[in-house]
């Protein structure tokens, strides 16, 4: 059957075509799962999934008709939150044994399954206020009149300097990977033990670590340029330089998002600047790179020294994408969340997981008495029985740490915004110019990654990006320079 037939065959669907339907369709569902739940554990679990799998289905439905855009990242939000909340909650009720949930009790028993249901319940709350927000045309209308000034994000590139700006965000990146690694001892003390490196090395380094993703920065500087030149040679620049680029990055520091960021950017810029992507391969990539998982963490655990017992490794640790499914656990710290909060083991914390984007950028070596990152306090408070040894980065998942700070409220308006910050950005980088496509391929990312939280580490590990794309976007900008431009918008 053509795309063409399928598209045909699904458009009948019947869809609830006004607001008011289908918030009374929402509420009608609600009011079912509540009234179940105290009286039947497992029509509770089995009503909420329901909700949970068909708001999550339903824009793809809906989008079909016409074609998914798969530069758009409401789609590979969607897909990881179904993996993460829906098929990792169906996994832990039959077959996973989470080492995070053996505090709870048997997964059989119904305060168990219970807060399984619960997460659904409350998951598919989220899902249905981000696509209200998505779909509705406010976000739209605010991206186009920003649009209507000249930005940053519109103005045309002048073409003379992109070599330059690139190599020098390059030359700035280098420098600080160099001071992170003199603090470390040296590259071979941080390849010994990269996750030494990514965790308790880390701490207090937040400047180096920023400083390097200049170098990033740079390097998708000299990509977007090639490709505004029509890309010629691009393939040999993107696997080339970005190799070159990310392996000894990875080496030092052991980071995954790190890959992401160097080798699928560019994917997206090409995407809205030459040749569209089609679903498959950014569904592709992300399965081929689950691949590797494996390795990765063999590098992680065993370091450099180690790689004579990686073989060994690899055959006792897990296949590369039940990997995968035990790293989304999303649903695991949904579940202690609601826990913890329901038997008043610990607070609601108000907006204490957020304090971080205040002062996360003040050095620790002026402030050494600045709190740790929530990822971190998250495990001591939600999972005290778990033995986590050395310092340990916990998901808590996007809608367990809005409930855990403001319950269903927090959900419900957390993913409002959420919708809004898609919808608005995705227009930003279709009618935009090369700057607001540079700019969204971190925000694409940073919006994928934040179904694990916490929230402030996403919004940083953003804003450490945004800082060298504006000023990148600040020195290429040909509003009053001479030549000819390059990236105005069509």
């Amino acid at each position: 059957m053509s795309a063409t037939t399928l598209r045909a065959a699904i458009a009948p669907v019947p869809a609830l075509s006004s607001y008011p339907a289908r918030i009374a369709a929402v509420c009608a569902w609600a009011v079912i799962a509540l009234a179940i739940a105290p009286w039947a554990t497992n029509a509770f679990v089995w009503w909420s999934g329901a909700g949970l799998a068909l708001a999550a289905l339903w824009p793809f439905a809906r989008a079909w008709r016409r074609g998914l855009d798969p530069g758009d990242a409401v789609w590979c939000f969607l897909l990881y939150f179904v993996l993460a909340m829906l098929l990792r909650g169906m996994g832990v009720l039959t077959f996973v044994d989470s080492p995070y949930l053996r505090g709870l009790g048997d997964a059989r028993s119904p305060s168990f399954r219970q807060l399984v249901g619960w997460v659904f319940f409350y998951s598919t709350l989220g899902l249905v206020a981000l696509n209200a927000a998505y779909h509705a045309p406010f976000a739209r209308r605010w991206a186009e009149r920003y649009l209507q000034r000249r930005t940053l994000l519109s103005a045309p590139w002048r073409g003379s300097r992109i070599v330059p700006v690139g190599v020098a965000l390059l030359g700035i990146g280098g420098i600080g990977m160099m001071l992170r690694l003199h603090s470390l001892g040296g590259f071979a003390n941080a390849a010994v033990n990269p996750m030494d490196a990514n965790t308790v090395g880390a701490v207090g380094r937040y400047w180096q670590i920023a400083l390097t993703e200049f170098a990033v920065v740079g390097f998708h500087v000299l990509v977007i340029g090639c490709m505004l030149r029509g890309g010629r040679h691009l393939a040999v620049l993107w696997l080339g330089l970005g190799l070159a680029l990310s392996v000894p990055l990875f080496l030092a520091s052991s980071s995954k998002a790190l890959l992401i960021r160097v080798l699928f950017t560019p994917m997206l810029f090409r995407h809205f600047l030459l040749k569209p992507l089609r679903m498959r391969h950014v569904v592709g990539f992300f399965v081929g790179f689950s691949l590797l998982f494996p390795l990765f963490y063999a590098y992680r655990a065993l370091g450099i020294a180690g790689l004579g017992e990686a073989a060994q490794y690899l055959q006792t640790t897990e296949a590369p994408l039940l990997k995968v499914y035990n790293r989304a656990y999303d649903a695991d710290s949904f579940m202690r969340v609601l826990h913890a909060t329901g038997q008043g083991l610990v607070p609601l914390q108000w907006g204490h997981s957020l304090q971080d984007l205040f002062f996360f950028f003040i050095p620790r070596a002026l402030w050494a008495a600045k709190p740790e990152a929530f990822g971190l306090e998250f495990a001591r408070l939600y999972m005290p029985e778990v033995p986590w040894g050395a310092i340990t980065y916990v998901s808590p998942s996007l809608a367990g740490e809005l409930f855990l700070n403001f319950h269903v409220v927090g959900v419900i308006v957390g993913f409002l915004l959420l919708g809004w910050a898609l919808r608005a950005t995705i227009t930003l980088a279709r009618r935009g110019g090369a700057g607001a496509v540079f700019l969204y391929g971190y925000f694409f990312l940073a919006a994928v990654h934040l179904v694990e939280g916490s929230i402030a580490a996403q919004i940083e590990f953003l804003l450490t990006s945004a800082l060298p794309v504006l000023l990148a976007l600040s020195l290429l900008r040909a509003d009053r320079a001479p030549g000819a431009p390059l990236g105005s918008p069509a």
